[in-house]
Protein backbone atom coordinates (compact mmCIF):
# COMPACT_ATOMS: atom_id res chain seq x y z
CA UNK A 1 0.00 0.00 0.00
CA UNK A 2 1.21 3.47 -0.83
CA UNK A 3 0.45 6.52 1.25
CA UNK A 4 -0.60 9.82 -0.30
CA UNK A 5 2.74 11.39 0.59
CA UNK A 6 4.55 8.59 -1.24
CA UNK A 7 2.34 9.07 -4.30
CA UNK A 8 2.95 12.83 -4.16
CA UNK A 9 6.70 12.30 -4.00
CA UNK A 10 6.56 9.86 -6.92
CA UNK A 11 4.55 12.30 -9.07
CA UNK A 12 6.93 15.13 -8.18
CA UNK A 13 9.97 12.98 -9.00
CA UNK A 14 8.46 11.81 -12.30
CA UNK A 15 7.61 15.38 -13.29
CA UNK A 16 11.13 16.48 -12.37
CA UNK A 17 12.67 13.69 -14.46
CA UNK A 18 10.53 14.65 -17.45
CA UNK A 19 11.49 18.33 -17.14
CA UNK A 20 15.16 17.46 -16.72
CA UNK A 21 15.23 15.24 -19.81
CA UNK A 22 13.09 17.47 -22.06
CA UNK A 23 13.74 20.95 -20.71
CA UNK A 24 15.62 22.16 -23.80
CA UNK A 25 12.92 20.79 -26.09
CA UNK A 26 10.13 22.34 -24.03
CA UNK A 27 11.87 25.73 -24.08
CA UNK A 28 12.21 25.52 -27.87
CA UNK A 29 8.55 24.54 -28.27
CA UNK A 30 7.38 27.38 -26.02
CA UNK A 31 9.58 29.80 -27.94
CA UNK A 32 7.79 28.82 -31.16
CA UNK A 33 4.45 29.36 -29.42
CA UNK A 34 5.55 32.88 -28.47
CA UNK A 35 7.10 33.86 -31.82
CA UNK A 36 4.87 32.16 -34.39
CA UNK A 37 1.14 32.95 -34.44
CA UNK A 38 0.16 29.63 -36.04
CA UNK A 39 1.34 27.82 -32.90
CA UNK A 40 0.15 30.25 -30.24
CA UNK A 41 -2.62 27.77 -29.35
CA UNK A 42 0.03 25.54 -27.73
CA UNK A 43 -0.57 27.15 -24.34
CA UNK A 44 -4.23 26.19 -24.51
CA UNK A 45 -3.37 22.61 -25.50
CA UNK A 46 -1.50 22.13 -22.23
CA UNK A 47 -4.36 23.62 -20.21
CA UNK A 48 -6.90 21.45 -22.01
CA UNK A 49 -4.79 18.36 -21.33
CA UNK A 50 -4.93 19.20 -17.62
CA UNK A 51 -8.69 19.64 -17.95
CA UNK A 52 -8.96 16.19 -19.54
CA UNK A 53 -7.04 14.72 -16.62
CA UNK A 54 -9.52 16.32 -14.26
CA UNK A 55 -12.70 15.21 -16.03
CA UNK A 56 -11.50 11.66 -16.70
CA UNK A 57 -10.60 10.93 -13.09
CA UNK A 58 -14.24 10.36 -12.22
CA UNK A 59 -14.43 7.25 -14.41
CA UNK A 60 -10.93 5.90 -13.81
CA UNK A 61 -9.85 7.00 -10.32
CA UNK A 62 -11.29 7.88 -6.95
CA UNK A 63 -13.02 11.19 -6.39
CA UNK A 64 -10.70 14.07 -5.50
CA UNK A 65 -11.00 15.98 -2.23
CA UNK A 66 -10.90 19.71 -1.56
CA UNK A 67 -7.11 19.71 -1.20
CA UNK A 68 -6.84 19.55 -4.98
CA UNK A 69 -7.63 23.29 -4.95
CA UNK A 70 -4.33 23.92 -3.19
CA UNK A 71 -2.47 22.08 -5.93
CA UNK A 72 -4.33 24.00 -8.62
CA UNK A 73 -3.44 27.34 -7.02
CA UNK A 74 0.23 26.39 -6.73
CA UNK A 75 0.23 25.21 -10.35
CA UNK A 76 -1.35 28.46 -11.58
CA UNK A 77 0.98 30.71 -9.57
CA UNK A 78 4.05 28.74 -10.60
CA UNK A 79 3.02 28.79 -14.26
CA UNK A 80 2.48 32.54 -14.15
CA UNK A 81 5.90 33.05 -12.54
CA UNK A 82 7.55 30.98 -15.27
CA UNK A 83 5.70 32.51 -18.22
CA UNK A 84 5.55 36.12 -17.03
CA UNK A 85 9.14 37.23 -17.74
CA UNK A 86 9.06 35.35 -21.04
CA UNK A 87 5.82 36.81 -22.34
CA UNK A 88 6.81 40.36 -21.31
CA UNK A 89 10.34 39.87 -22.68
CA UNK A 90 12.05 40.52 -19.34
CA UNK A 91 15.47 39.02 -18.68
CA UNK A 92 18.24 39.10 -16.10
CA UNK A 93 19.36 37.20 -13.04
CA UNK A 94 16.26 38.12 -11.01
CA UNK A 95 13.92 36.99 -13.79
CA UNK A 96 15.79 33.69 -14.08
CA UNK A 97 15.35 33.09 -10.36
CA UNK A 98 11.64 33.90 -10.65
CA UNK A 99 11.25 31.48 -13.55
CA UNK A 100 13.03 28.60 -11.81
CA UNK A 101 11.01 29.25 -8.67
CA UNK A 102 7.89 29.13 -10.83
CA UNK A 103 8.93 25.78 -12.30
CA UNK A 104 9.48 24.32 -8.83
CA UNK A 105 6.20 25.74 -7.54
CA UNK A 106 4.13 24.52 -10.49
CA UNK A 107 5.74 21.08 -10.27
CA UNK A 108 4.83 20.91 -6.58
CA UNK A 109 1.29 22.05 -7.32
CA UNK A 110 0.89 19.42 -10.05
CA UNK A 111 2.14 16.73 -7.65
CA UNK A 112 -0.29 17.82 -4.91
CA UNK A 113 -3.23 17.94 -7.30
CA UNK A 114 -2.58 14.61 -9.03
CA UNK A 115 -1.73 12.75 -5.84
CA UNK A 116 -5.10 13.79 -4.46
CA UNK A 117 -6.83 12.21 -7.47
CA UNK A 118 -4.92 8.92 -7.28
CA UNK A 119 -5.90 6.29 -4.75
CA UNK A 120 -3.48 3.85 -3.16
CA UNK A 121 -5.11 0.96 -5.00
CA UNK A 122 -4.66 2.75 -8.35
CA UNK A 123 -0.86 2.59 -8.34
CA UNK A 124 0.54 -0.69 -9.66
CA UNK A 125 3.93 0.05 -11.34
CA UNK A 126 4.75 -1.94 -14.46
CA UNK A 127 8.17 -2.72 -15.90
CA UNK A 128 6.65 -2.49 -19.39
CA UNK A 129 7.22 1.23 -19.11
CA UNK A 130 11.01 0.78 -19.17
CA UNK A 131 11.34 -0.36 -22.83
CA UNK A 132 9.00 2.46 -23.92
CA UNK A 133 11.22 4.94 -22.08
CA UNK A 134 14.32 3.52 -23.73
CA UNK A 135 12.74 3.78 -27.19
CA UNK A 136 11.77 7.41 -26.54
CA UNK A 137 15.28 8.26 -25.37
CA UNK A 138 16.78 6.49 -28.42
CA UNK A 139 14.52 8.51 -30.73
CA UNK A 140 15.58 11.72 -29.02
CA UNK A 141 19.27 10.91 -29.29
CA UNK A 142 18.91 9.96 -32.95
CA UNK A 143 16.93 13.13 -33.65
CA UNK A 144 19.64 15.24 -32.03
CA UNK A 145 22.34 13.45 -34.02
CA UNK A 146 20.58 13.95 -37.36
CA UNK A 147 19.09 17.38 -36.55
CA UNK A 148 15.49 16.12 -36.78
CA UNK A 149 13.87 18.62 -34.46
CA UNK A 150 10.29 17.42 -34.93
CA UNK A 151 11.12 13.83 -33.94
CA UNK A 152 12.90 15.21 -30.90
CA UNK A 153 9.72 17.02 -29.89
CA UNK A 154 7.54 14.04 -30.73
CA UNK A 155 9.55 11.66 -28.56
CA UNK A 156 8.26 13.37 -25.41
CA UNK A 157 4.87 11.65 -25.88
CA UNK A 158 6.15 8.03 -25.68
CA UNK A 159 8.50 9.17 -22.90
CA UNK A 160 5.51 10.36 -20.87
CA UNK A 161 3.62 7.14 -21.58
CA UNK A 162 6.58 5.02 -20.49
CA UNK A 163 7.12 7.13 -17.38
CA UNK A 164 3.47 6.87 -16.35
CA UNK A 165 3.44 3.12 -16.94
CA UNK A 166 6.70 2.54 -15.07
CA UNK A 167 5.68 4.55 -12.00
CA UNK A 168 1.88 4.34 -11.98
CA UNK A 169 0.96 1.22 -13.93
CA UNK A 170 -1.79 0.33 -16.38
CA UNK A 171 -4.70 1.83 -14.47
CA UNK A 172 -3.01 5.23 -14.29
CA UNK A 173 -2.17 4.97 -18.00
CA UNK A 174 -5.82 4.21 -18.87
CA UNK A 175 -6.69 7.44 -17.10
CA UNK A 176 -3.97 9.61 -18.64
CA UNK A 177 -3.28 8.30 -22.15
CA UNK A 178 -5.86 10.55 -23.85
CA UNK A 179 -4.46 13.81 -22.34
CA UNK A 180 -0.93 12.66 -23.14
CA UNK A 181 -1.75 11.97 -26.80
CA UNK A 182 -3.60 15.29 -27.01
CA UNK A 183 -0.27 17.02 -26.31
CA UNK A 184 0.60 16.15 -29.93
CA UNK A 185 -1.26 19.32 -30.95
CA UNK A 186 1.17 21.50 -29.01
CA UNK A 187 4.11 20.29 -31.14
CA UNK A 188 4.97 22.56 -34.11
CA UNK A 189 4.83 20.90 -37.53
CA UNK A 190 8.02 20.00 -39.42
CA UNK A 191 9.20 22.83 -41.68
CA UNK A 192 8.89 20.76 -44.87
CA UNK A 193 5.32 19.82 -43.96
CA UNK A 194 4.50 23.48 -43.29
CA UNK A 195 5.81 24.46 -46.71
CA UNK A 196 3.91 21.63 -48.37
CA UNK A 197 0.66 22.77 -46.72
CA UNK A 198 0.98 26.53 -47.18
CA UNK A 199 1.13 26.43 -50.99
CA UNK A 200 -2.13 24.52 -51.58
CA UNK A 201 -3.90 26.45 -48.81
CA UNK A 202 -2.90 29.77 -50.40
CA UNK A 203 -4.10 28.60 -53.80
CA UNK A 204 -7.44 27.39 -52.43
CA UNK A 205 -7.96 30.63 -50.52
CA UNK A 206 -7.13 32.75 -53.57
CA UNK A 207 -9.24 30.85 -56.10
CA UNK A 208 -12.23 30.29 -53.80
CA UNK A 209 -12.40 33.88 -52.53
CA UNK A 210 -12.11 35.20 -56.09
CA UNK A 211 -14.97 32.95 -57.19
CA UNK A 212 -17.14 34.07 -54.26
CA UNK A 213 -16.50 37.75 -55.01
CA UNK A 214 -17.25 37.22 -58.70
CA UNK A 215 -20.48 35.45 -57.75
CA UNK A 216 -21.41 38.48 -55.63
CA UNK A 217 -20.89 40.71 -58.67
CA UNK A 218 -17.56 42.24 -57.65
CA UNK A 219 -14.93 43.01 -60.32
CA UNK A 220 -12.43 40.46 -58.99
CA UNK A 221 -9.82 38.24 -60.62
CA UNK A 222 -6.69 36.46 -59.43
CA UNK A 223 -3.06 36.78 -60.50
CA UNK A 224 -1.12 33.99 -58.87
CA UNK A 225 -1.74 34.41 -55.14
CA UNK A 226 -3.00 37.98 -55.53
CA UNK A 227 -6.69 38.85 -55.66
CA UNK A 228 -7.37 42.03 -57.62
CA UNK A 229 -10.62 43.79 -56.65
CA UNK A 230 -11.50 47.12 -58.21
CA UNK A 231 -7.81 47.96 -58.86
CA UNK A 232 -6.90 46.96 -55.29
CA UNK A 233 -4.49 44.05 -54.84
CA UNK A 234 -4.99 41.68 -51.90
CA UNK A 235 -1.83 39.64 -51.53
CA UNK A 236 -2.55 36.23 -49.95
CA UNK A 237 0.90 35.74 -48.43
CA UNK A 238 2.09 32.64 -46.57
CA UNK A 239 1.03 34.10 -43.24
CA UNK A 240 -2.51 34.39 -44.63
CA UNK A 241 -2.70 30.84 -45.98
CA UNK A 242 -5.02 29.66 -43.22
CA UNK A 243 -2.49 27.27 -41.69
CA UNK A 244 -2.77 28.99 -38.33
CA UNK A 245 -6.54 28.55 -38.18
CA UNK A 246 -6.26 24.96 -39.33
CA UNK A 247 -3.88 24.14 -36.48
CA UNK A 248 -6.14 25.89 -33.96
CA UNK A 249 -9.30 24.23 -35.23
CA UNK A 250 -7.71 20.80 -35.36
CA UNK A 251 -6.84 21.04 -31.68
CA UNK A 252 -10.28 22.47 -30.88
CA UNK A 253 -12.18 19.90 -32.95
CA UNK A 254 -10.30 16.93 -31.55
CA UNK A 255 -10.79 18.30 -28.03
CA UNK A 256 -14.53 18.55 -28.60
CA UNK A 257 -14.62 15.07 -30.11
CA UNK A 258 -12.98 13.74 -26.95
CA UNK A 259 -15.25 15.36 -24.39
CA UNK A 260 -18.59 15.08 -26.22
CA UNK A 261 -20.68 11.98 -25.72
CA UNK A 262 -21.38 11.04 -29.33
CA UNK A 263 -21.07 8.04 -31.65
CA UNK A 264 -17.58 7.37 -32.95
CA UNK A 265 -18.48 8.36 -36.53
CA UNK A 266 -19.67 11.76 -35.31
CA UNK A 267 -16.48 12.25 -33.30
CA UNK A 268 -14.36 11.49 -36.36
CA UNK A 269 -16.49 13.86 -38.45
CA UNK A 270 -16.12 16.63 -35.87
CA UNK A 271 -12.33 16.17 -35.82
CA UNK A 272 -12.10 16.15 -39.64
CA UNK A 273 -14.26 19.28 -39.93
CA UNK A 274 -11.27 21.40 -38.87
CA UNK A 275 -10.11 21.48 -42.51
CA UNK A 276 -13.27 22.93 -44.13
CA UNK A 277 -13.85 25.27 -41.18
CA UNK A 278 -10.33 26.70 -41.48
CA UNK A 279 -10.79 27.15 -45.24
CA UNK A 280 -14.21 28.80 -44.84
CA UNK A 281 -12.98 31.26 -42.21
CA UNK A 282 -9.93 32.23 -44.28
CA UNK A 283 -11.98 32.64 -47.47
CA UNK A 284 -14.49 34.77 -45.55
CA UNK A 285 -11.68 37.04 -44.34
CA UNK A 286 -10.45 37.64 -47.91
CA UNK A 287 -13.98 38.24 -49.24
CA UNK A 288 -14.85 40.69 -46.44
CA UNK A 289 -11.58 42.53 -47.11
CA UNK A 290 -12.51 42.82 -50.79
CA UNK A 291 -15.98 44.12 -49.94
CA UNK A 292 -14.56 46.78 -47.63
CA UNK A 293 -12.18 47.97 -50.36
CA UNK A 294 -15.03 48.19 -52.87
CA UNK A 295 -17.18 50.11 -50.38
CA UNK A 296 -14.38 52.62 -49.79
CA UNK A 297 -13.28 51.55 -46.29
CA UNK A 298 -9.62 51.12 -47.18
CA UNK A 299 -8.17 51.59 -43.69
CA UNK A 300 -10.72 49.27 -42.12
CA UNK A 301 -10.00 46.69 -44.83
CA UNK A 302 -6.29 46.75 -43.95
CA UNK A 303 -7.06 46.34 -40.24
CA UNK A 304 -9.47 43.47 -40.89
CA UNK A 305 -7.09 41.62 -43.19
CA UNK A 306 -3.99 41.88 -41.03
CA UNK A 307 -5.11 42.30 -37.40
CA UNK A 308 -8.82 42.18 -36.62
CA UNK A 309 -9.44 38.97 -38.56
CA UNK A 310 -7.06 37.14 -36.26
CA UNK A 311 -9.50 37.83 -33.41
CA UNK A 312 -12.69 37.30 -35.40
CA UNK A 313 -11.83 34.03 -37.15
CA UNK A 314 -11.71 31.81 -34.00
CA UNK A 315 -15.23 32.88 -32.86
CA UNK A 316 -16.47 32.29 -36.39
CA UNK A 317 -14.91 28.83 -36.37
CA UNK A 318 -16.57 28.09 -33.04
CA UNK A 319 -19.91 29.20 -34.47
CA UNK A 320 -19.45 26.85 -37.44
CA UNK A 321 -18.61 24.00 -35.08
CA UNK A 322 -21.73 24.79 -33.09
CA UNK A 323 -23.78 24.78 -36.29
CA UNK A 324 -22.31 21.41 -37.20
CA UNK A 325 -23.24 19.96 -33.80
CA UNK A 326 -26.76 21.39 -34.13
CA UNK A 327 -27.14 19.78 -37.55
CA UNK A 328 -25.82 16.41 -36.37
CA UNK A 329 -28.34 16.45 -33.53
CA UNK A 330 -31.13 16.79 -36.10
CA UNK A 331 -29.71 14.62 -38.85
CA UNK A 332 -31.09 11.39 -37.38
CA UNK A 333 -34.30 11.25 -35.38
CA UNK A 334 -34.33 8.38 -32.91
CA UNK A 335 -37.81 7.37 -31.75
CA UNK A 336 -38.45 6.05 -28.28
CA UNK A 337 -37.98 2.33 -28.08
CA UNK A 338 -41.48 0.85 -27.53
CA UNK A 339 -42.79 -2.66 -28.14
CA UNK A 340 -44.48 -3.28 -31.45
CA UNK A 341 -48.27 -3.22 -31.14
CA UNK A 342 -50.53 -5.24 -33.41
CA UNK A 343 -54.24 -4.53 -33.67
CA UNK A 344 -56.25 -1.89 -31.86
CA UNK A 345 -55.21 -0.57 -28.45
CA UNK A 346 -57.62 -1.02 -25.60
CA UNK A 347 -59.08 1.95 -23.82
CA UNK A 348 -58.78 2.51 -20.08
CA UNK A 349 -62.07 0.74 -19.51
CA UNK A 350 -61.05 -2.31 -21.44
CA UNK A 351 -63.17 -1.44 -24.47
CA UNK A 352 -61.67 -1.32 -27.98
CA UNK A 353 -61.71 2.04 -29.65
CA UNK A 354 -63.84 2.11 -32.76
CA UNK A 355 -63.92 4.64 -35.53
CA UNK A 356 -67.28 6.16 -36.41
Amino acid sequence: MKSRSTIMLAVWAATGVFLWVYWSALVEIADKWARRPEYSHGWMVVLFALYLLAVRRGTHLKKGSSSENVGGILLAVGGAAWLGPWLFEQSGMLMSVVQWAGVALSTAGFAVMVSDWIGEEDVQPSWWGLPILLVAIAVRLAAADYFLEWFDFLSLIPFLIGLVLLIGGWRILRWSWVPILFLFFMIPLPFTFEVALRGPLRNIGTVASTYVMQTMGLPAFSEGNVVVVDDVKINVVEACSGLRMMMVFFALSVGLAIVLERPIWQRLLIAASAIPIALITNITRIVVTGLLYVWGYDELAKDVFHDLAGWLMPPMGLALLGLELWYLDRLFIVDDKVPLSFGMKESAGGQHRTAH
